[in-house]
């Protein structure tokens, strides 16, 4: 007979105990299913019934399990609320077990409005109340909460010896689930200490913990964050490894969330190892996962920038050969002869932008609007700096103008001193290398550290890779109250 049945006899009966009975397990059962309105409605009743009757243990339960129902779906501070009237009425009538129960669940909502303080006190309570009872089982899930609420006020050596004993107590009991969620929220808090080698060893028996189940949801977790911990150690292609492997168990479970931080973080990685390209994918795969959810793209977005600015410089340093780059240049120089007639700027293109994209990164410079041409595709300018023999203080000004030339005999820097301006011999050869050197360099961003820097465009440098992201711990599970006996 199901419940809803049951609950329809007892109000035929007018068998008000039975109804709240029935009320409460419908309640529970529909969370089950996460019909969370609908429980939530149930566990209402049951509460008003409660009352009317006069039963304070009964109406504990209900608003017990009204709060882990209004948790689901995001109604905070009402199930606060409600878990702190349960509490009190359990703690009224000496029933300490219900009343730890109340506890760990009213510091679980606690900690989902940032409340943490007061989440740790909850937990702590709820602990204490497991641990005198012998419940070895709600010992462990108070103390993995308590870990968890932790981290996030930044007491680490607290949360790793919480996380420590809750999984301790979960391999007592042979409860792998909860040993393998302990197991990670340890190997996050011991990343925080840089502790990593236990960190990593943690991630590893967290994810075979959860592999042995067939939970991929947590075996996918756990990887990302050992991925995480490789990488700090520089394993990165252990740390490739296990960011694909835990991509592909978000993918086959459709949850775009956990696949876009996996294939965050494995861009991140394939950067350390100069696989430039295949990080530029990671990235952008990443970018559309978030950009689905309206969720943490810009993140992604600054990383897929960095990945085409390396890629850029990366090419760079390995260069061409002199007379094919000299070719380049010589053309770019008679282009910004071009743009200088006309008078306009002519800026270095540094890589290539995918069409349709919004990923640049700060540093990386695109063609000007008023450029004659959309350049599709262009090759990546040679970044070094123009150094002079006799280094003077930067002047204040970038010089530009027509009497550069003059400038620069003032200051004693002739062109005949600086690189890439050959070897002049007399005034006549002198003013044909200051031509020269203007075509060539107007092509070249350079940095000046001398009189005689000659563009007002500055050298872009590699900047350094973002530590990659480590996922938070996991999220505190509220398992409802089971449902009362007749």
């Amino acid at each position: 007979m199901s419940y809803q049945q049951d609950l329809i006899i007892c109000r035929e009966l007018g068998e008000r105990h039975g109804e709240s009975r029935a009320l409460n397990s419908l309640g529970v059962a529909l969370q089950q299913v996460q019909r969370f309105d609908e429980a939530i409605e149930a566990h209402q009743q049951d509460l008003v019934t409660c009352r009317e009757l006069g039963e304070p243990h009964a109406e504990g339960q209900a608003l017990n399990n009204l709060g882990t129902a209004l948790q689901q779906v995001q109604r905070f501070d009402e199930a606060i609320d409600a878990h702190q009237q349960a509490a009190a009425r359990f703690a009224e009538l000496g029933d300490h077990h219900r009343e730890g129960q109340a506890l760990n669940n009213l510091g679980t909502a606690s900690q989902q409005v940032r409340r943490f303080e007061e989440a740790i006190d909850a937990h702590q309570q709820a602990a204490a109340r497991f641990t005198a009872l012998g419940d070895h089982h709600r010992e462990g899930q108070a103390l993995n909460n308590l870990g968890t609420a932790s981290q996030q006020v930044r007491r680490f050596d607290e949360a790793i010896d919480a996380h420590q004993q809750a999984a301790a107590r979960f391999a007592e009991l042979g409860d792998h689930d909860g040993e393998g969620r302990a197991l990670n929220n340890l190997g996050t808090a011991l990343q925080q200490v840089r502790r990593f080698e236990e960190a990593i060893d943690a991630h590893q028996q967290a994810a075979a913990r959860f592999a042995e189940l067939g939970d991929h949801d947590g075996e996918g977790r756990a990887l990302n964050n050992l991925g995480t911990a490789l990488q700090q150690v520089r394993r990165f292609e252990e740390a490739i490894d296990a960011h694909q492997q835990a991509a592909a168990r978000f993918t086959e479970l459709g949850d775009h969330e956990g696949e876009g931080r996996a294939l965050n973080n494995l861009g991140m990685a394939l950067q350390q190892v100069r696989r430039f390209d295949e990080a530029i994918d990671a990235h952008q795969q990443a970018a559309a996962r978030f950009a689905e959810m309206s969720d943490d793209e810009g993140r992604v977005l600054n990383n897929l920038g960095t990945a085409l600015q390396s890629r850029g410089l990366w090419r760079v340093r390995k260069g061409k050969n002199q007379s094919e780059a000299k070719g380049q240049n010589d053309a770019r120089g008679d282009a910004s002869s071009d743009a200088k007639a006309r008078g306009e700027r002519l800026v270095p293109l540094i890589v290539d932008i995918p069409s349709g994209s919004s990923a640049v990164s700060a540093p990386t410079a695109t063609a000007a609007s008023s450029s004659p041409e959309p350049l599709a595709k262009t090759e990546v300018l040679t970044l070094t700096p123009w150094r002079s023999r006799h280094r003077r203080r930067p002047t204040s000004k970038w010089r530009t103008s027509a009497g550069d030339a003059a400038a620069r005999r003032k200051t004693r820097c002739s062109p005949t001193t600086c690189s890439g301006a050959g070897r002049a011999r007399s005034a006549a050869a002198d003013a044909e290398a200051v031509h020269r050197l203007r075509a060539v360099h107007r092509a070249r961003p350079q940095f000046p550290t001398g009189n005689c820097g000659r563009l007002g465009v500055r050298q872009v440098l590699p900047q350094p890779v973002p530590r990659a992201p480590t996922d938070t711990a996991e999220r505190p599970r509220v398992p409802p109250v089971p449902a009362r006996s007749a």
